[in-house]
């Protein structure tokens, strides 16, 4: 089945995404420049296990750096976005997939987009026990090049300008490994921030916000993501790529200095809260205290679940927020509830079981279990059968409404009333996901929540 090319959303962010392998094995270093062709490095940081990799590019080209980490997300959100199975190819214009790779516009980029594809093509990864399926412990060793084939399908099409310079309207047709599609298309992905990533302007600010936002979720096998990690400083620049680049003399100044725009960056945008070292020597160690939260991976077992019933987009979205039992407990509610009378009732099945994943406890009455709350739970009032889907209600908005302003500077959220309306009134989200979801958010995180949420449409 082929694939059709995305539709362009200029007036909106993309909802960008990394798929878990790559992102923890970070195979494309943080560097803008690189006369490298091979590289290999040998480390653990979190409590995945060791990361074991060697890089190879072929002769006459650079190993993958800078800019190629964006158009991998480009290439990654494309494949979620088209559902691409193993072995497919991803079809979008040059546009496309720079908007997808979150770069700016220009005939520049056009042409970096070509080589930074050349690159991913021509490089081979040889990775040692610490390929994850399914985000299960059990590592295996794989062979891969990013991207297995490239080509541009409109070449002879008389409307191109300049044929055989990309432009915007250049038609791609890319092919990933198909040990990359099969890892995405069973979830192994997470969602990125959008909002932090866009006020990072260069490559490598981008390429260790990436890295430290994995490493975050990934650095303890249980528990919490943490609010401060400290990692050892040589380790921590060799996963970056950037030790690759400076000799040995007053090394650790050096990893400093080129840590140090990044940091700024990551300051700037809202993400890191403060940085120190500590310690001397190959000892040194460097202590990130974070002021953002994190986005969560996605849990693959949660998305395959919802993806028949809500499609892709909403899918990965709640894949973020539920747990595995509690999908199956909602999905065989849900399927017990099309068994009944009420079944002729329900005007949108999609609409329906999102918002009993949501609020499950409205439908107690419903689904025949039982109404009285457990102990923990705060006793709510039983929505009625004939209101399960409720007409929007300005009044009940309105009062949602004012209550986040009292949080933000009516200044910085009068811009999102229109869109958090148009969500409402159209039953994508309830009062209960904007008070509960959007409250705890920082004004400038609001429209990343927003954008997903429109995206899941």
């Amino acid at each position: 089945m082929v694939s059709k090319g995305l539709p362009m959303k200029p007036s909106r962010q993309a909802q960008y995404h990394d798929e878990l392998n790559l992102a923890r094995l970070n195979v494309i270093l943080a560097t803008n420049r690189t006369k490298l062709q091979h590289w290999q490095k040998k480390l653990q940081l979190d409590a995945f296990g060791e990361i074991a990799i060697e890089c190879t590019a072929a002769n006459g080209h650079v190993v993958p750096h800078g800019l190629d980490n964006d158009v991998l997300m480009g290439l990654i959100t494309g494949a979620v976005l088209q559902n691409v199975e193993p072995g497919g190819e991803i079809r979008l214009t040059a546009s496309e997939l720079v908007r997808l790779s979150g770069l700016p516009y220009c005939e520049r980029v056009f042409h970096r987009l070509e080589d930074s594809l050349e690159r991913l093509q021509w490089t081979a990864l040889k990775i040692s026990e610490a390929w994850l399926d399914e985000g299960k412990q059990h590592a295996r060793s794989v062979k891969l090049s990013i991207v297995s084939k490239h080509w541009v399908e409109n070449v002879e099409d008389a409307t191109v300008k300049n044929p055989g310079q990309w432009q915007g309207v250049t038609k791609l047709v890319i092919r990933l490994d198909p040990e990359l599609t099969r890892s995405i298309r069973i979830g192994y992905i997470r969602p990125l921030n959008s909002a932090i990533l866009g006020q990072i302007k260069q490559p490598m600010g981008r390429s260790v916000y990436r890295a430290l936002s994995l490493l975050r979720t990934t650095s303890t096998a249980n528990g919490p993501i943490p609010l401060r990690m400290e990692l050892p400083l040589v380790a921590w620049a060799d996963h970056l790529g950037l030790t690759h680049h400076l000799p040995a003399l007053n090394r650790m100044q050096k990893i400093q200095r080129a840590l140090e725009p990044a940091h700024t960056a990551l300051q700037s945008a809202g993400y890191l809260k403060d940085i120190e070292y500590s310690g001397r020597g190959d000892d040194k160690t460097v202590s990130y205290t974070f002021a953002a939260a994190e986005m969560q991976p996605v849990n693959p077992e949660v998305a395959q679940l919802l993806k028949p019933h809500l499609g892709e987009q909403r899918a990965i979205q709640l894949a973020t927020e539920l747990t595995s039992d509690h999908v199956r407990k909602v999905l065989a509610q849900f399927e017990r509830l099309l068994q009944t009378d009420y079944s002729r009732k329900v005007r949108s099945r999609p609409g329906l079981l999102h918002d009993m994943l949501i609020n499950p406890e409205k439908y107690n009455s419903v689904t025949g279990l039982p109404e009285k709350p457990s102990a923990r739970q705060p006793v709510r009032e039983l929505m009625p059968i004939n209101d399960v889907m409720p007409t929007p209600n300005e009044a009940a908005f309105e009062m949602t409404f004012k209550v986040l302003s009292k949080d933000w500077k009516e200044a910085n959220i009068r811009q999102f009333k229109p869109r958090m309306w148009e969500l409402y009134k159209g039953g994508h989200i309830t009062i209960s996901a904007l008070s509960r979801q959007l409250a705890d958010l920082e004004p400038s995180m609001v429209a990343a929540q927003l954008d997903r949420w429109e995206e899941a449409i």
